[in-house]
């Protein structure tokens, strides 16, 4: 995959204190990025008695999950899109980053940090979820990134919006091994 990048007011220094990006769910650990994408790959349901981590956060309310999601309701990929758009505020365990070194026009007055794509790929849905149907990336269904050929593997887990992807979302931390550059843009 080609690099990212990611605008942030915060110094090289401070980002590597806190070992690169993080969630504003910091609770929320890669098996539960792994659950999510399975729910909405519509491989598996949201059942607070086999996810107890994941249901544990959604029961705080530190995690805010849809209704239909919820009450078992048939999810998509295109649908996962839509809450991560949708949800834009600290109850979503999402970092987003940019394909342009512009990032969408927040690159200004901060530092823009450059996010390795190395042995991170495109993985199709079918290949990396067992059971998954073959949902082909467009307007609404997302481009499923991993840095294995298998969900079940992987610990580097983001999302892309179809065609004309503009944005990265990775669904669990940026580490800071992963950012290769930082400059400060004026």
């Amino acid at each position: 995959m080609q690099d990212t990048y990611r605008a942030d007011k915060r110094d090289p220094q401070k980002i590597k204190e806190v070992n690169g990006f993080q969630l504003w769910i910091p609770e929320f650990k890669v098996e539960d990025a792994r659950f999510l994408i399975q729910i909405y790959a519509g491989v598996m349901k949201y059942d607070p008695d086999t996810m107890g981590h994941m249901a544990q956060l959604v029961k705080n309310k530190q995690l805010i999950l849809e209704d239909q999601l919820l009450k078992g309701g048939k999810m998509d990929p295109g649908a996962l899109m839509q809450w991560i758009i949708s949800e834009k505020n600290q109850n979503r365990p999402t970092i987003s980053t940019s394909f342009d070194k512009d990032c969408g026009g927040y690159a200004k007055s901060c530092y823009r940090y450059t996010i390795g794509g190395k042995g991170i790929d495109e993985r199709g849905w079918a290949q990396a979820i067992p059971g998954s149907k073959d949902w082909q990336p467009g307007v609404t269904c997302p481009n499923l990134y991993l840095n294995n050929d298998k969900l079940s593997d992987a610990d580097i887990i983001a999302v892309a919006s179809g065609r004309s992807a503009k944005e990265l979302t990775f669904l669990v931390p940026v580490r800071w091994s992963m950012i290769t550059n930082s400059e400060f843009v004026n």
